[in-house]
């Protein structure tokens, strides 16, 4: 701690500005977005969650890189508007975290990127048994895999973890129910070897 005096020649050459009644404070964290969801605000809102998420997410699907990326500098606009400068991002397209980086990387936020770990549908879950045709329709390409999800967690943490002292690296299994055992595996392991936190939907 100073002493006063040491307060008062600190105080003595600090520079001062006139805030004009407002109040300074630290940037705010919001502590779970999916950033690209802002494309797909307004649409099918009053859906239970499961039958939300396959909206949502067959949405995602029908974006272009450019469309994602435009929604994921939509939500930073949004979140640096209301004093947010930093932010966890549960991202559900691990395919595209290298357009997610980037993207995050021109906004000038703290972003830790979650990519989702996924391998069980809600279909299968529920024991809702769908037609082929509807089934493929529901689950779109196939999802990656452990080793291809291990693979890809690897390379990411080489190219953007810790980039610019903003960037970092989560696991972010999108929900333990939707992983199975091989991906539960995987998470305990990536989270040791890369030494990574983990976000997911924990209360579902």
């Amino acid at each position: 701690l100073l002493a006063p005096e040491e307060i008062a020649s600190v105080r003595a050459g600090a520079e001062s500005l006139d805030l004009g009644g407002q109040v300074l404070m630290p940037g705010l964290v919001s502590a779970h977005s999916h950033s690209y969801s802002t494309a797909a605000r307004g649409s099918e809102n009053a859906l239970p969650l499961e039958p939300w998420a396959l909206y949502t997410v067959a949405f995602g699907r029908a974006l272009g890189e450019e469309a994602f990326r435009l929604a994921i500098l939509m939500t930073a606009a949004e979140m640096l508007r209301a004093g947010i400068t930093g932010c966890i991002d549960h991202f559900a397209y691990a395919g595209r975290s290298d357009l997610a980086f980037a993207a995050h990387g021109e906004t000038g936020m703290r972003v830790a990127l979650a990519p989702m770990l996924h391998d069980t549908h809600d279909h299968d879950l529920l024991g809702i048994a769908l037609p082929d045709t509807l089934r493929r329709r529901v689950e779109g390409p196939a999802r990656p895999g452990p080793s291809e999800l291990a693979t890809l967690f690897r390379r990411l943490h080489r190219d953007w973890h810790g980039r610019d002292g903003r960037l970092q690296l989560m696991l972010g299994p999108n929900a333990p129910q939707r992983c199975s055992p091989a991906l539960w595996a995987l998470w305990r392991d990536l989270a040791r070897e890369l030494d990574l936190g983990a976000h997911t939907h924990l209360l579902e």
